[in-house]
């Protein structure tokens, strides 16, 4: 038997959905304007960089989440935060995990901005932001690091994003936002 309406209706993923479709509208609305790889275009879709934040375009620590650097580069992000997003909103709920969300992205733009003078747009910061809650949240349900460290896709998540951040600089990802 189907569960209720209104649970499938919770269950949804729909701000998951929601903040992807925004990145995906933004990617193309940019792209009709420029090339989102062309740091003009960047600037104008606001994209963030430590001079515009300092001048007072505090905005774009918010708008640069949902502003992607190339098709790739969206792609990579909806694919693996499609995976971290789903059951961090099902476990918090929608308006906690939208908070979670955007708190996460800001602080990513914020310490983007701090951490290093580059042209910087994605929603690495929120998604990371969104793994780190997620471990903080199955931390306390398995009761200790430990134990959560035995669970092999949890550790495979935590080395992912542990090699996320020692490739950054490679890669040339921005690690500050990661």
């Amino acid at each position: 038997m189907a569960p209720p309406l209104s649970r499938r209706l919770r269950d949804l993923p729909i701000i998951t959905l929601l903040l992807f479709l925004a990145c995906v509208v933004v990617f193309l609305l940019a792209e009709s304007q420029g090339s989102t790889r062309d740091p003009r275009t960047l600037v104008r879709f606001g994209a963030v960089a430590r001079s515009l934040v300092l001048e007072g375009e505090w905005w774009r620590l918010f708008t640069s989440m949902f502003l992607h650097i190339g098709a790739l580069h969206l792609g990579v992000n909806l694919y693996f935060g499609y995976s971290w997003a789903v059951p961090m909103e099902r476990l918090l709920g929608h308006w906690r995990f939208l908070l979670v969300y955007l708190v996460s992205g800001v602080a990513g733009s914020l310490a983007s901005v701090i951490g290093q003078q580059v042209l910087s747009a994605g929603a690495s910061g929120a998604l990371f932001g969104l793994m780190g809650a997620t471990l903080v949240a199955l931390r306390l349900r398995a009761g200790s690091w430990q134990a959560l460290w035995a669970h092999p896709p949890i550790r495979q998540t935590i080395i992912m994003g542990g090699l996320w951040l020692l490739a950054g600089p490679f890669l040339n990802f921005d690690s500050f936002a990661h």
